[in-house]
């Protein structure tokens, strides 16, 4: 698999950035000298780049790197409806044959983000940005670019999706303990599933998870606000008392939250 890697805080110029819709139409045949992003809102099509063939459809994103050669296999069926952003390229971007750096943003031709709602709204913000009349307006749509590099290279490397939903939900809610069946109900599945996929992903049971996470979160906050108290932190992470609190973060953390401190 070919993934694309671009380097990161490269202050990168916005060409473009629209709508579009092709009605029995194949993408253009050409070579841009910059990076060209789509995702498809609707339709389906077949892209070549550098002579390999990938199908897109409706909540794919595909980046077609600037200085490469891509073109359409044949004309959509009926209307394909596209978001895309036109940007340039930077000395170091280039397609990897794997994820064999570490830096920088990588990740697939084509990314799908069916599951990724995120990636839309970023988009819709991005055109919005471009186009305002307002200056300071404008200027968001670097940022919000950026965003999407990071969401699609964050994507690539999620091995399961059901897992990384449950840790957004849980840091959502610091001030609670969420139990199994809740968020087996929040995520629409079984109890089994979602234990037998966070643990199998992460090595760690939920409940695990989510009190190292507090811990890790209430260490943090004390060295932030030194004067907090005790059943302070208790009730900003969910603990029953300081006590509960104390004794959990002393058992996860390998220390006391007086040493902490």
């Amino acid at each position: 698999m070919l993934y694309n890697h671009l380097i990161e805080n490269a202050g990168r110029h916005i060409i473009a950035c629209n709508y579009n819709q092709h009605i029995r139409t194949e993408h253009p045949n050409r070579v841009l000298p910059r990076h060209d992003l789509i995702y498809i809102r609707e339709g389906e099509w077949r892209i070549v780049q550098d002579e390999t063939e990938y199908a897109v459809t409706a909540g794919d994103v595909i980046l077609l790197q600037g200085g490469h050669h891509h073109y359409g296999v044949a004309p959509c069926e009926s209307t394909v409806k596209t978001i895309f952003i036109e940007f340039s390229s930077c000395d170091g971007d280039c397609l990897l044959e794997n994820m064999t750096v570490s830096d920088g943003y990588h990740f697939p031709v084509v990314v799908h983000c069916q599951n990724i709602p995120g990636i839309r709204n970023y988009l819709e913000s991005a055109v919005a940005s471009f186009w305002a009349q307002n200056t300071y307006a404008q200027r968001k749509t670097p940022f919000w670019l950026e965003m999407i590099l990071c969401e699609l290279s964050g994507a690539a490397q999620r091995k399961d999706m059901l897992t990384e939903q449950i840790m957004q939900t849980i840091k959502k809610t610091p001030e609670r303990f969420l139990s199994n069946q809740e968020l087996a109900e929040m995520h629409h599945c079984s109890v089994r599933t979602l234990s037998s996929h966070f643990q199998k992903s992460t090595g760690e049971s939920i409940h695990a998870w989510q009190l190292k996470l507090k811990c890790q979160m209430a260490e943090e906050l004390m060295h932030r606000e030194p004067q907090i108290t005790l059943k302070e932190l208790a009730a900003n992470y969910g603990f029953y008392d300081e006590y509960h609190f104390g004794k959990s973060f002393k058992r996860i953390m390998g220390h006391s939250p007086k040493r902490a401190r």
